[in-house]
């Protein structure tokens, strides 16, 4: 297919930005879900954006863990491809891939990234059914590759 076009997003409330394809549709607040326009071959899409107060963590690990363990409890059959963590200028940040079960029965691939800069914690994730991944995946890498915290 011809390459993407992509268009900015900006918090209402100033505190993140990213940027994705031209022509998909964000609807929500605090959970943006991203829809591709209609006739694409590669389907649905989901990504969210978030913040919140975070408890601290004296490593980048501890922080990988604890997603880890807040992913496995919500979503039903996890299971882990990669996980990494890092320390990063005024904070740390993990990343961590994998599959999951959706309500339909759908196997689900998804990757959550967060950032924790003093006490707010961001996160960003990307996904879209494991039948259709490898057609959508350097379209969500590049979202997730875009967020800028301010």
């Amino acid at each position: 297919g011809s390459p993407l076009t992509y268009v900015p997003y900006v918090d209402p409330l100033g505190r993140f930005a990213f940027r994705h394809p031209l022509g998909w549709s964000i609807s929500g607040m605090t959970t943006l879900p991203l829809m591709a326009s209609g006739g694409d071959a590669i389907g649905f899409f989901n990504v969210d954006v978030g913040w919140a107060a975070v408890p601290m963590f004296s490593t980048a690990d501890q922080l990988a863990v604890s997603v880890e363990n807040g992913i496995r409890s919500n979503w039903t059959g996890y299971q882990r491809l990669s996980y990494t963590s890092s320390m990063l200028a005024g904070g740390y940040a993990a990343q961590i891939s994998g599959t999951y079960l959706a309500l339909n029965g759908a196997v689900i691939k998804r990757t959550w990234r967060f950032t924790v800069r003093g006490v707010n914690g961001y996160w960003m994730s990307a996904g879209a059914p494991l039948v259709i991944f490898d057609h959508c995946e350097a379209d969500l890498e590049a979202i997730l590759n875009s967020l800028v915290i301010n």
